[in-house]
């Protein structure tokens, strides 16, 4: 009868230790989940806001001269709704002797912000006036 009684509880044991070594790989899938989501989350905020940049750089074509907020939230603005994300805040700003154009990208709460630094030349050919951006450099991580 005792011997029973072992096995039964040596049963019990391992069945105990096998739910606890199953909860924790699901603990640590689930971790990584969210670790990889986060990855790409922040990937995906990161090109919303190389794309603000792009529409800065679209908008100072035809408006060269122009510094000062292209699309800000706090101002009541509605963002750029792109995909799964949507951009911000889009700010083009003096930075002698250059042109730093700042945006901010947003999905499922991961928030990205990437600059850039670009030259605005003029060139006059006769009657025309030419305009060339140059992008210096990407900013990332601010």
């Amino acid at each position: 009868m005792e011997e029973k009684g072992i096995a039964m509880l040596s049963v019990i044991l391992v069945f105990l230790i096998t739910i606890v070594l199953l909860n924790g790989l699901m603990a640590m899938t689930v971790t990584e989940v969210k670790i990889s989501l986060n990855d790409k989350y922040g990937a995906q905020a990161l090109y919303l806001a190389e794309a603000g940049n792009e529409l800065a750089l679209d908008y100072l074509y035809d408006n060269p001269y122009f510094r000062g907020e292209l699309l800000n939230l706090s101002s009541f603005d509605n963002p750029i709704y792109i995909g799964e994300g949507r951009i911000n805040s889009i700010r083009v700003q003096n930075s002698s002797p250059n042109v730093r154009i700042t945006s901010e990208g947003e999905v499922d709460g991961v928030i990205r912000k990437a600059a850039l630094l670009v030259k605005i030349s003029f060139i006059k050919d006769e009657e025309v006036t030419h305009i060339f951006i140059d992008k210096i450099k990407w900013l990332y991580a601010f």
